[in-house]
């Protein structure tokens, strides 16, 4: 799981205004007015995460952030766009997490309860794509330094064959 952890506070209730405001729950916006919040706002933030992830930004990101905190706090909890691409416990899980009002959301023992968050997955899937993503890296790598290598060297053509590339080891 990815968490933010920038603006915890050692107590709970917490009163202060602070954090990203994309990420920003309700309550925290109102605290300038109503007062204090607790954890159940870094639900809220993992609920904004999980769109973002799936979307590749935030929701509300094409406002500026002033907007953006008015309208977190003012209308609707975001929802993902295209709910019909992702499984109804995903949606169900980000529902939970972005209910406006704290006391209908879901706490982080809840949250880690969820069943999407509990799915049997193949554990070696991700250690595969983190080896797959080093492999690239090191074949990238590999290749500008041979071009600098023979650039260095002073030799005219520093293009180096793909196939070199790929037969070396990464």
């Amino acid at each position: 799981f990815v968490a933010d952890f920038g603006s915890a506070c050692e107590y709970s209730p917490a009163n202060s205004f602070v954090g990203t405001p994309f990420w920003m729950a309700p309550e925290v916006i109102m605290a300038m007015d109503e007062g204090q919040y607790d954890g159940k706002v870094d639900v809220w933030s993992i609920g904004i995460t999980c769109i973002e992830m799936a979307e590749r930004k935030p929701p509300l990101f094409h406002m500026n952030a002033m907007a953006a905190m008015y309208h977190i706090a003012q209308k609707d909890p975001p929802t993902i766009q295209e709910p019909q691409n992702w499984s109804d416990l995903f949606r169900d899980f980000i529902s939970r997490c972005l209910q406006k009002e704290p006391e209908d959301r879901i706490d982080s023992t809840e949250a880690l309860a969820h069943r999407f968050i509990n799915l049997p997955r193949s554990g070696d899937i991700v250690f595969k794509l983190i080896q797959r993503t080093k492999d690239a890296v090191r074949r990238v790598d590999h290749r500008n330094f041979k071009r600098l290598q023979k650039m260095l060297m002073g030799e005219e053509d520093s293009e180096i064959e793909v196939d070199e590339i790929e037969s070396e080891p990464p």
